[in-house]
């Protein structure tokens, strides 16, 4: 898909049989054009495209949009963002007569990229394709590498949990932020929201029920908005999680005698092998099930859609995961392919609450809450005997658990004095087990020392990088979102709008194009949203389980086994092994090219290296290793591309 436009400042002259080879659609301004290409049969992230030339007192002149969707030459402007700010995928640029400005917008979340380029006095663009507009002959000369991007990229947790950075990896290019409208002339930019999250119109809700009532209502409502061409031959990934599950399940409550094919990627290790959740929900809904066996060409696949997306990739390790089941759904006829992406955030889960109530000192809301947790521990599995345990010992290790991560993050912050005053609080309402905290003490230490002297760091950069570049432009997500909201929906907002999130939906729009599939993510629905940011963090901590409100919506739908699963399989051991693959793939061009140690540090990358191939440290602590050798690939891939464009 394709929707892009250019405003010159001086007149030009256009041949519209150019412009008609190059776009399906197209119209033209007195000194510039919009025009849309779109792929025959196939509507990505099922999105609207709208573009205009207005006055400002009328806008209903003319209009282009998707030629697969439905024909917009009676809306108006106010009635595309009335439909897109209740949820409604979309973009749209229109062109006033009267400012001689041109205005973008971009969809609520993020799904669909858009970028735009403006010099003074010369030229204004914008694009879906960040490769075009790197391309075009009139740019490329005002198009560099932005390294204070590349600082944000490199360097662990800083992208996932920094909210929305509008700078792209190229000095010149800026993204539209998601739910706001960029106004461009040669004179300057402006930016705004067209859209607000009102979370306060479920107010009225009081107790889990409700709010699953209302929730599976949205939902349904949101899958079946993704239902909407029954010619269409559908697949599901189906992973074996809550969202993933729901999504599977609803499709076959909507559509009871549609054929529906479930694709699940097969894991080669245990701890990561979802295959009978998976199994247990097509069997439920009567699913064609197929069990997919990964595509181990990682750096294949990442070169790929890096040409594609013209940046970077966001995944933790390959792109591998999906590009495997959008080719075997492709295989199959399918045309759309249905995921359950963004789930995990737009719900929520309620389980901070425990580390909040700790931190806060409500040490009775303390109690309360890890005894509720007991049943239900994400990380029993490191417990041989878990399941002999009594329910007092149980509370007591997680009881303990907590106050260990707390001492040793304050330790680790040279807050001696600070977890000496945490110990006399904790005993003044709890008996402390200081035998037990010797033991994992001790624990950490051993596991330390049989690191030897490799140090963990949280950036492979350069030191000078990423000492010159300390700041970054990023989006107040909390324009989004009514006044009168608290920390806990505040929080919710940096889980949707954090530029790993929105970098991660672009690339999925890459691959989508390049294996021509549509991919619809219900749980991306504005009204959804709402109604998971009205819901307190206690509400959904429910009976310990977490995401209360969601498995209440999804009774009857689910297997119980799935319903009320407390475990979500993580990358685990995985992630080191892709990893190391994607090197060894990868290797010759990383160490013959001459540009990644430009910003990558050499013995940085070396240390973080050795500690994936250290077979004697346990894989859960190499995730960050993980991360950042992975990134550097990336970036060197991208740094190879971007050279030879």
């Amino acid at each position: 898909m394709l929707f892009e436009g250019f405003l010159y400042k001086r007149k030009q002259t256009f041949e519209e049989l150019r412009l008609k080879k190059k776009y399906d659609d197209f119209v033209l301004t007195e000194n510039g054009y919009i025009g849309i290409k779109a792929t025959k049969n196939v509507r990505i992230f099922e999105s609207n495209y709208l573009g205009a030339i207005c006055s400002s007192q009328n806008q209903e002149v003319k209009y282009l949009s998707d030629s697969n969707t439905q024909n917009f030459t009676s809306f108006s402007l106010t009635d595309f963002f009335s439909k897109n700010s209740v949820g409604k995928l979309g973009i749209c640029a229109w062109y006033d007569l009267d400012t001689q400005t041109l205005s973008i917008s971009r969809d609520v979340f993020g799904l669909i990229p858009l970028h735009y380029f403006r010099l003074s006095d010369e030229i204004i663009a914008f694009s879906t394709d960040l490769v075009s507009l790197i391309r075009n002959p009139q740019l490329r000369d005002h198009v560099g590498i932005n390294e204070e991007r590349i600082a944000a990229y490199g360097s662990w947790l800083k992208e996932p949990s920094t909210p929305y950075i509008c700078d792209t990896f190229y000095k010149g290019i800026q993204s539209v932020s998601p739910g706001h409208i960029v106004t461009l002339s040669f004179e300057g930019v402006t930016t705004a929201p067209y859209s607000v999250f009102r979370p306060s119109k479920w107010s009225h809700l009081t107790n889990v029920e409700e709010f699953g009532e209302e929730f599976r209502k949205l939902f349904l409502n949101s899958v079946n908005g993704h239902l909407n061409d029954d010619s269409q031959i559908l697949a599901s990934h189906l992973s074996g999680g809550m969202d993933s599950s729901s999504v599977s399940a609803a499709i076959r409550f909507l559509r009871p005698d549609k054929p529906l094919q479930t694709l699940y990627n097969i894991s080669n290790t245990l701890d990561t092998d979802e295959n009978l959740y998976a199994i247990s929900v097509a069997e439920k809904i009567g699913s064609y099930h197929h069990e997919i066996l990964q595509s181990e060409d990682d750096f294949g696949l990442l070169s790929s859609f890096i040409g594609i997306a013209g940046q970077p990739l966001a995944t933790l390790v390959s792109p591998s995961g999906a590009a495997s089941l959008m080719h075997f759904a492709k295989d199959l006829g399918c045309t759309k392919i249905f995921n359950g992406s963004g789930g995990d955030s737009i719900v929520g889960s309620g389980l901070e609450m425990m580390v909040k109530a700790f931190d806060n000192g409500q040490w009775e809301l303390v109690e309360s809450l890890v005894r509720k947790r007991v049943s239900f521990y994400a990380k029993s599995y490191k417990y041989a005997n878990w399941d002999k345990y009594t329910a007092q010992r149980k509370y007591s290790i997680i009881l303990h658990n907590l106050l260990f991560h707390r001492l040793a993050t304050l330790a680790v912050q040279g807050k001696v004095k600070d977890a000496f005053g945490l110990i006399a609080r904790f005993s003044a309402n709890f008996k402390v087990s200081y035998s037990y905290l010797i033991d994992k003490v001790g624990k950490s230490l051993i596991s330390k020392a049989r690191k030897g002297n490799i140090i963990p760091t949280a950036s492979i950069l350069r030191s000078d990088l990423l000492r010159s570049f300390p700041n970054y432009n990023e989006l107040n997500v909390y324009g989004l979102l009514e006044s009168n909201s608290g920390a806990e929906q505040q929080q919710s907002m940096d889980d949707i709008f954090n530029t790993q999130t929105i970098l991660s939906n672009e690339q999925t729009f890459s691959i989508s194009k390049y294996y021509n599939m549509t991919n619809s993510s219900p749980f991306y629905n504005k009204e959804l949203f709402e109604l998971c940011l009205a819901a307190p963090d206690l509400l959904k901590y429910g009976d310990g389980i977490g995401r209360a409100h969601f498995r209440e919506a999804m009774t009857g739908l689910l297997p119980e086994s799935v319903r009320r699963r407390s475990t979500k399989t993580p990358v685990r051991s995985m992630g080191p092994l892709i990893a190391l693959r994607m090197y060894s793939q990868a290797k010759s061009l990383i160490m013959d090219s001459s540009e990644i140690w430009n910003y990558v540090d050499k013995g940085k990358f070396a240390e973080q290296l050795a500690i994936l191939q250290n077979d004697r440290i346990p894989y859960e602590q190499k995730n960050v290793s993980v991360f950042l050798v992975c990134r550097t690939i990336s970036l060197v891939t991208w740094l190879e591309w971007y050279k030879n464009r």
